[in-house]
């Protein structure tokens, strides 16, 4: 899984640069790859490592790569404002590789996502999961937006 994980990282990057090389804009200028999370299967045995998540900052633009457990957290522990996520990249749908998933989704709304839609790409379920997810959610966000919070740009696309 490290392998297709590195591999989709590589990909992205390399797009992006040709993407911006095609457009005839110089590529950009800096790029940060921060590992949330590296570590394999879905148990807790030891907290200094926690499930798959790598956020990757090109530009202004961030892309997170997976939200296994701890991902939220860790985001915030890097300096990283959930609601400045562009896109997240889902490289398939184990349990490690997208248990933060929904609360990340949540967190990112009730942090201020407001200005844009998280683009989210992975396999063939992920749709259905982020419906599900945004449905758990329902009554809690109802809720808060009748106590005076703001309407959020946070649906599923």
């Amino acid at each position: 899984m490290m392998k297709k994980s590195v591999a989709m990282l590589a990909v992205c990057m390399l797009a992006q640069s040709h993407l911006a090389i095609a457009a005839g804009t110089p590529a950009p200028q800096e790029i940060n790859i921060v590992l949330l999370g590296t570590k394999g299967g879905p148990s807790l045995l030891n907290t200094a490592r926690l499930p798959q998540a790598t956020a990757l900052t090109i530009g202004d633009k961030i892309w997170l790569i997976d939200a296994g457990y701890g991902a939220s957290l860790q985001l915030v522990k890097n300096g990283i404002p959930l609601r400045n996520i562009n896109t997240i990249l889902l490289t398939h749908l184990h349990s490690d590789h997208i248990l933060d998933y929904p609360s990340l989704l949540m967190n990112a709304w009730a942090s201020g996502l407001k200005d844009h839609t998280i683009q989210v790409y992975g396999p063939p379920g992920t749709q259905a999961m982020t419906k599900a997810s945004w449905k758990v959610f329902d009554r809690d966000i109802t809720l808060r937006m009748e106590e005076g919070g703001e309407t959020r740009s946070a649906q599923p696309g």
